[in-house]
């Protein structure tokens, strides 16, 4: 996006993605790298980025022959990312959420019967049930009844199903009383409900990780969307309750 005589919140949101680089047509990159909150202004006397807070700034300078060598350039700071596995760059159909297999199910053949080439789709939130049950990493039996068979199917019409997943867990699953038995949930509430889960300990990412092959990929789950509102513990929805 061209930000010529603009100003930028660096601040991230539960729908707002902010990547704090500057890329020049003049072949340089700038990687802004402070955790507070900053800016980014431009205007007809120059370019600048300001923090609200910071002891330290840190930024990084990449300069390159051609716009691609700058963005190979910024690449190499995060690390590159492994290419996917060809059967991932299909047509991937996703929404806010799907509501039921049954819909699931219509869609995809809604698909196969305009012709239209379809690889994966993606399944949100509240496959689980209400928020008591959040990220139960099971299926809700009344809405998402006979999970394998009901994948099975889809994997039958030839598509993939991705399934979102979160730190937080709600307070009447059975992952969340193991957790707590275990003293493994964090002392804040999530605003959902529920609590998340210390993924720093790992007898407790043991836990997390056996609830999700056990209720979800052995279900036949293709692939895990690792989802949250960033920051996750309160309900983010501006920029301006995230500063």
């Amino acid at each position: 996006m061209n930000y010529r005589n603009q100003r930028v919140e660096l601040v991230q949101a539960n729908k707002i993605s902010i990547v704090p680089h500057l890329v020049s047509s003049n072949n340089y990159g700038l990687l802004w790298d402070t955790y507070s909150h900053s800016t980014f202004s431009d205007n007809p006397e120059g370019a600048f980025f300001t923090a609200e807070v910071a002891e330290q700034i840190d930024y990084y300078f990449i300069g390159g022959h051609s716009m691609d060598n700058v963005i190979s350039g910024y690449r190499a700071l995060p690390g590159k990312a492994p290419m996917f596995s060809k059967k991932a760059f299909g047509l991937w159909q996703s929404k806010e959420r799907y509501t039921s297999f049954e819909e699931l199910h219509e869609v995809v053949q809604k698909y196969r019967d305009n012709k239209i080439p379809i690889d994966n789709i993606v399944q949100d939130w509240r496959y689980w049930g209400d928020n008591n049950h959040w990220s139960s990493m099971q299926f809700e039996p009344e809405f998402f009844p006979a999970p394998a068979e009901n994948i099975q199917k889809l994997h039958d019409n030839n598509v993939d199903l991705m399934i979102s997943i979160w730190p937080a867990l709600g307070p009447k699953t059975q992952i969340f009383q193991d957790m707590e038995d275990k003293g493994f949930l964090l002392n804040q509430d999530h605003w959902s409900g529920g609590k998340v889960y210390d993924p720093y300990h790992p007898e407790a990412r043991e836990i997390y990780w056996r609830y999700i092959k056990e209720g979800l990929l052995q279900t036949g789950v293709d692939a895990l969307w690792m989802d949250g509102t960033e920051p996750e513990f309160s309900n983010s929805d501006d920029q301006e309750i995230t500063k």
